[in-house]
């Protein structure tokens, strides 16, 4: 039940960006870029993030002895504090101001 409150959601916003891109891409070369500029890190933030919910999901549901420890930290790391600096970096380097800096 944890999977769906995840995969349901992910599949219709990936949905909603395919219609959204399909859209832009039929106008002009400048509607394109912008287009991609602005879904770009939208997409990379909630697939980093539904990865992340989904490995602690099945970490706290089924047995991980079979997966590597070093592996399981990693992961619980990278939900913890990778996820949110990826954030600021992904929305910041749209930023022409900080991008030229």
């Amino acid at each position: 039940e944890h999977l769906i409150s995840i995969c349901v959601p992910l599949i219709l916003i990936l949905y909603t960006y395919i219609k959204i891109l399909r859209v832009c891409f039929s106008g002009s070369k400048q509607t394109r870029q912008k287009a991609v500029s602005t879904c770009t890190p939208h997409l990379v933030y909630l697939l980093n993030f539904s990865f992340g919910c989904y490995f602690q999901i099945l970490q706290s549901r089924f047995d991980m002895s079979r997966v590597p420890n070093v592996l399981r930290v990693f992961l619980s790391l990278y939900f913890i504090i990778l996820q949110p600096l990826l954030n600021p970096i992904m929305y910041g380097m749209g930023m022409s101001k900080i991008r030229n800096a």
